[in-house]
């Protein structure tokens, strides 16, 4: 996954999110700039709000800039879930 994340973001760096608050986040790419992607990872093919809960409280409380939310899940479409959050089948990455 590090090899698909990195040719979207040229001087960014990948981490294990932390636990913030009971909430915890799979990954996070940050660049440079500020701007961030969190990333969760699930493993089952229906998706709703609840899925993007701990990353709309991340950009809401933690993030300084540019925030933008996927969920990667074996589904086979990509959904929007709000402004800047998206629904991406694993299938899209590589997976």
């Amino acid at each position: 996954m590090c090899r698909v994340l990195f040719c979207f973001c040229t001087n960014a760096y990948l981490t294990f999110a932390p636990i913030f608050n009971k909430r915890e986040i799979d990954f996070i790419v940050e660049r440079n700039d500020g701007a961030m992607l969190g990333i969760e990872v699930k493993s089952g093919s229906a998706l709703g709000p609840d899925d993007f809960k701990h990353l709309k409280w991340f950009a809401k409380n933690l993030a300084k800039g540019e925030f933008t939310g996927v969920v990667l899940y074996s589904g086979e479409q990509t959904l929007r879930f709000g402004e800047g959050f998206y629904a991406v089948p694993l299938a899209a990455v590589g997976v």
